[in-house]
């Protein structure tokens, strides 16, 4: 088994000692490249104990630095941890040096090589939606939210006349939406599932509608597998299901036949309870790890990994520090390969952080949407689509994204 590489985006002191910390690394000083930003820190596990001297001395070689736990200092769970820290170009001649290591880090060069070559592909993203083509490597997208429920945590966006929803849906276009998310069904905490009669009476009018009157992809919000079939067969573009393909056994199969894009959203319990006291020992670890085996069993059900797009979940089983730390270190995520959806818009860990309520959250929701642009998010779920395509225009432009041309 390869060694499992992640990226780990340790911008100030305190998380940097905490990282090591919970690796069983113990080191007096902060390395002083911390604060560079051409410098990479990739958290290595799954290590063979008897080449970590060896891989440190080539490392060194290379003006890199291999930090591990050493054999009394192990987490709970034993596992050899290192940290790898160095910029792409001295990494790259790491694996070049570890390749002529067969026997003892032969393992390690080839889950390096791949991992550099995962971070270099994030520069050439796009995503395939039944032929409409999202190139995300230029600029952010904006996908809009259509609610078809009484009951979403934002009164704004509760539109339950189903014409209305896609004049709605149309005027999201015009004001600049790349993509129109559309949910029959609440997911807000303490939420209670509808039924799939309901489901369906409420979302496949305003499909119908939409079809003939926009351009762009259409995402059918649901984790049910026969909403997600009769989306596809009207045209529906994209499955995004808060489940990750958990809460329905049929739902990834239905997915593979339409060869559909499907954004897998991290979630810890379901609607109705996530929110009880939600709690992690390593929020990214859990979050990275969990992506990991719904991406294997996504390709099980024969889902491309070309097609799959990440979702961290904010809210969905999240405390508010949870939401705050999964913006500031996203850019992690990467590290897995695919496009990287967020969808802060207007959420409760904005409105308490401001004492406001959804409806007066938007400076909020921009504040937190560019620093999710500016750590690597390529899709952004929004309910005000005019204004976070404008602010999505600064983003890009902060985060040195091509928008329309070369910057000037």
């Amino acid at each position: 088994m390869l060694p499992k590489l992640r990226i780990l985006n340790l911008s100030d002191k305190a998380t940097y000692q905490k990282e090591l910390s919970r690796m069983g690394i113990y080191e007096e000083e902060v390395q002083t490249s911390l604060l560079d930003r051409e410098i990479l820190y990739i958290k290595a596990k799954q290590l063979n104990s008897k080449s970590l001297q060896l891989l440190k001395l080539e490392l060194e070689k290379c003006c890199c630095t291999c930090l591990f736990n050493k054999e009394g200092s192990r987490p709970l769970d034993a596992s050899i941890y290192a940290l790898l820290i160095g910029s792409k170009d001295n990494l790259e001649k790491v694996v070049k040096e570890l390749l002529m290591h067969p026997n003892e880090l032969l393992d390690i060069a080839r889950a390096l090589e791949f991992f550099l070559e995962t971070l270099n592909n994030q520069a050439n993203l796009k995503l395939n939606c039944r032929g409409k083509i999202l190139d995300l490597s230029k600029r952010t997208h904006i996908m809009g939210i259509i609610n078809c429920t009484p009951d979403s945590f934002y009164s704004g966006s509760r539109i339950y006349e189903s014409q209305k929803a896609v004049e709605f849906g149309v005027q999201m276009v015009q004001d600049g939406a790349d993509i129109l998310d559309i949910g029959g069904e609440s997911t807000r905490p303490a939420s209670k599932p509808v039924t799939l009669d309901e489901e369906l009476r409420r979302v496949m009018p305003v499909i119908e509608g939409l079809i003939k009157a926009v351009h762009v992809p259409l995402s059918i919000d649901t984790y049910k597998s026969t909403v997600a079939k009769h989306a596809f067969e009207l045209g529906v573009n994209i499955l995004n299901d808060i489940s990750a393909l958990n809460f329905d056994s049929e739902l990834g199969k239905i997915a593979a036949k339409f060869d559909v894009p499907v954004i897998l959203m991290h979630i810890k319990g379901k609607p109705k309870d996530m929110q009880r006291n939600p709690s992690y020992f390593n929020l990214m670890d859990e979050i990275s790890e969990y992506f990991e085996k719904r991406i294997d069993y996504a390709s099980e059900c024969g889902i491309k990994k070309e097609n799959i797009v990440v979702d961290p979940g904010i809210g969905f089983g999240k405390s508010i520090h949870d939401n705050y730390e999964i913006l500031n270190r996203l850019s992690e995520l990467q590290s897995l390969g695919c496009p990287i959806l967020v969808g802060p818009s207007r959420k409760s860990f904005i409105g308490k952080v401001l004492n406001l309520p959804p409806e007066e959250s938007l400076e909020g929701t921009i504040a937190a949407s560019t620093i999710a642009i500016l750590n690597g998010a390529n899709i952004l779920r929004v309910h005000d689509v005019r204004e976070m395509v404008r602010a999505t225009k600064i983003a890009d432009r902060l985060a040195g994204k091509i928008q329309n041309g070369a910057l000037k």
